[in-house]
């Protein structure tokens, strides 16, 4: 829930440990058994899915949904889409806008 309400800020492993007073290496270890992905390529996700619905439902330009679901740089957020998605954001809205 933590990460689902704060995924458009940068988000460390330490601030999250530190804000649930619990150690890192033991928050990443814990996470990772009961979410079967890292804390890292989970903060991914969500703000893959986020783009994703956003792309689908507007039509607010790729490099401002970028921005607003926490990445600062457009390529940077380009590779991770590709790599959640398997396609493009340009490609993914022209699929998938209007569903």
């Amino acid at each position: 829930a933590f990460l689902e309400s704060n995924y458009r800020e940068e988000i460390s492993l330490s601030r999250i440990a530190t804000h649930f007073h619990i150690c890192p290496s033991y928050l990443s270890r814990v996470f990772s058994c009961r979410m079967g992905m890292s804390l890292v390529q989970y903060l991914h996700h969500i703000r893959v899915e986020e783009a994703c619905r956003r792309l689908r439902s507007s039509h607010t330009a790729i490099s401002e949904i970028a921005t607003d679901v926490g990445y600062n740089e457009i390529t940077y957020f380009s590779r991770r889409f590709r790599k959640e998605t398997g396609i493009s954001a340009m490609e993914y809205r022209k699929k998938y806008r209007g569903r």
